[in-house]
């Protein structure tokens, strides 16, 4: 072997590590995404039990809080399960960090309703909690496939007194750069609105999705985050359904030759 071929086979096994360390410092110093993005639809009124999606099917779907009892009590009552529009909403009371609930004291409609019984449960009651900034919630339940496309509906609803009610609610998916939706709590008085929810897809990159909460500025500051229900559903990816509905086209076309 001469030495020109000796002295560049020498030089390979550096190479190779140089590029092993530029990958790793690459991989080590590059900002890691905490979920997948959502792409979030406007925030829309309150008005009725078709308010609820039934695209595709549901991985989870939670009534959050306690029941409604017109006063703090030591002991309140567990939500009951809800059925919405077909949708099962199971009783969850305090998701992390939304852990404070006041006992049951507030009904967050203050006494409108949606014209069903089993809606009016699932907006009346709340958890709260976190403070003024912004706090994360993991949700998915592990049950999430990668590369699978979901949908996600949020609710806020607060109506009980002239102040409290116009507040909004900012919720977001947690990403660096990250994309947001404001959501008004709702009118105070018989004339006014009753809160409203927002619908936002995203396609999972892992097992959970992040949801990040953040009460709304000033005029409409105030000093904690609120969900009062939500539900994530896995919807089929458009390109996939576009290929369903040529494959139908193509068998269609046959059939008629």
């Amino acid at each position: 072997m001469s030495t020109k071929s000796m002295k560049t086979t020498n030089k390979l096994p550096f190479q190779l590590s140089f590029v092993a360390f530029g990958v790793g410092a690459m991989l080590s110093f590059a900002p890691l995404a905490k979920a997948a993005v959502i792409t979030w639809g406007s925030a829309t009124d309150v008005v009725s039990t078709l308010d609820v999606s039934t695209n595709g099917t549901t991985v989870e779907a939670f009534n959050i809080g306690y029941e409604y009892t017109g006063a703090i009590v030591p002991t309140p009552p567990a939500l009951s399960t809800v059925t919405v529009n077909s949708v099962i909403f199971a009783a969850l009371a305090g998701p992390s960090p939304l852990t404070e609930t006041n006992g049951g004291a507030y009904g967050f409609l203050a006494g409108k309703t949606t014209g069903n019984t089993d809606y009016n449960s699932l907006l009346n009651s709340a958890a709260y909690g976190g403070g003024t900034g912004t706090v994360d919630m993991t949700l998915g339940g592990g049950n999430l496939v990668n590369g699978q496309q979901y949908e996600i509906q949020l609710w806020y609803v607060d109506v009980r007194t002239e102040g409290v009610d116009t507040r909004a609610m900012i919720f977001g998916d947690g990403e660096i750069t990250e994309s947001s939706v404001s959501v008004s709590s709702g009118i105070f008085g018989p004339s006014g609105t009753l809160g409203q929810y927002t619908i936002g897809t995203f396609t999972a990159d892992g097992i959970n999705q992040t949801l990040s909460l953040t009460p709304g500025v000033a005029p409409n500051a105030f000093g904690n985050s609120q969900l009062n229900a939500y539900q994530i559903r896995a919807v089929p990816e458009p390109s996939a359904a576009s290929l369903v509905g040529l494959c139908g086209l193509a068998l269609i076309l046959r059939r008629r030759r």
